[in-house]
């Protein structure tokens, strides 16, 4: 039950802006409501949240941006990063409610967008576009701070220089490793 729950009770431990439009909310076990502690996951997995907005309830995938070694041990976290994007229902609904104390329900972490050994040549290249750098920061942290033994070029496309995601750490996690990490901006 603890390493495939059906249901992950969480409540949000922190809110922080990446950019004018990216925001990353960070995930702790809901230990109140009986989720003891998080399962581990692989680089690359998402979370499916299952969340009420307004009358609506809704579910919604959003990739784990924070490396699987983070979510270990009691004081484990998911963090996802959210763009905003003007209409998105619940983006708007998020940047408008969710703050320290939400509680939000969600899936364990599935999905099969990561580094498998026996399956995957050591050396990657990720092709990432705005918020879709979220499963390539995981990746990236995991391969510099954890235990994925690989090498990532990453190309990582955003509209203007002011809305990268996660600039400035791409940037110190590619110096901590150049041997293992390469990020490429294209600016559209």
């Amino acid at each position: 039950e603890q390493l495939h729950p059906e249901t992950l009770h969480l409540v949000i431990q922190e809110v922080r802006d990446e950019t004018a439009s990216g925001r990353t909310y960070r995930l702790v076990p809901d230990r109140d409501v009986g989720t003891k502690a998080l399962p581990y996951f692989r680089a690359g997995q998402y979370l499916s949240l299952k969340v009420s907005a307004g009358d609506v309830r809704i579910t919604r995938p959003y990739s784990i941006s924070s490396a699987p070694f983070e979510a270990l041990g009691p004081n484990g976290f998911y963090e996802i990063t959210l763009k905003q994007v003007e209409g998105g229902f619940l983006t708007e609904h998020a940047w408008q409610h969710w703050g320290v104390g939400t509680k939000l329900d969600s899936s364990a972490p599935v999905g099969f967008f990561y580094h498998e050994p026996l399956r995957d040549a050591p050396s990657m290249v990720g092709l990432a576009g705005g918020s879709g750098i979220t499963p390539f920061r995981s990746m990236a942290r995991e391969i510099v701070f954890g235990s994925l033994d690989a090498r990532l070029l990453l190309l990582y496309g955003s509209s203007d220089e002011g809305d990268i995601l996660f600039y400035d750490e791409l940037n110190e996690l590619q110096r901590k490793a150049p041997d293992k990490l390469r990020v490429v901006h294209v600016l559209s």
